[in-house]
């Protein structure tokens, strides 16, 4: 994972979206949350194109994303990125899995807990 963190970190986009479709689309979605806007135009084209019906992967996607940010695995802790990932999984049908929620801090469960209400 860190050598994907490091290209998204770089801007180094054309590596990225050489990637497998939803590996592509994540690690575009973390260059983008790293400032790189560049990154947009991949993204569009890849909900426009391969993953246009499917909602699932890149719902699943957010929600890793989220637990990711949340949890610090291998991208920099942040509560606000996670939760845009977050509410965006949420906005694409998935429901927050509650074992995704097991050893968070109590600020991360915090938000988890706001976008996934207890009974989903």
């Amino acid at each position: 994972m860190t050598d994907f963190v490091e290209l998204a970190r770089r801007g180094d986009l054309g590596e990225l979206a050489k990637l497998s479709d939803p590996l592509a689309y994540r690690w575009l979605q973390v260059a983008r949350d790293f400032g790189h806007v560049a990154a947009d135009g991949l993204i569009d084209d890849l909900l426009e194109g391969p993953l246009r019906d499917h909602e699932d992967v890149v719902g699943g996607e957010h929600f890793a994303l989220g637990v990711d940010y949340l949890r610090g695995a291998g991208l920099p802790v942040d509560l606000e990125r996670a939760e845009m990932h977050l509410e965006a999984a949420r906005d694409l049908g998935i429901s927050g899995d509650t074992g995704a929620r097991s050893g968070l801090s109590p600020a991360a469960a915090d938000v988890f807990g706001r976008v996934f209400s207890a009974g989903d």
